[in-house]
C-alpha cells in the first residue's frame, strides 16, 4: 500500500510540474480517480471494458425506450 501511494504521488507531482494535472479525473461510471492518458484528454471512464460499456448500454436502452 505505501508503495502504491508513493507511486501515485510521484505521478501527481510530475503532472503538476508538467502542467498536466487536469488529466487527473474521476470516472463517470464508478467515481474512482484515474489519469487520462488519451491523446486529446477526452477519456470519460477508468476502463472502457467496464464503466464505458455500462454507460453506453444504459444510453442505448434509453434510446430504444424513447423510440418504442
Amino acid at each position: 500500500m505505501p508503495r502504491a501511494l508513493a507511486q501515485f504521488l510521484a505521478i501527481a507531482y510530475r503532472a503538476t510540474v508538467e502542467g498536466e494535472f487536469g488529466r487527473f479525473k474521476a470516472c463517470q461510471g464508478c467515481g474512482w480517480a484515474y489519469y487520462d492518458e488519451s491523446k486529446n484528454g477526452s477519456k470519460k471512464w477508468c476502463a472502457m471494458g467496464l464503466c464505458g460499456t455500462r454507460a453506453k448500454m444504459k444510453a442505448y436502452r434509453e434510446r430504444k425506450k424513447a423510440g418504442a
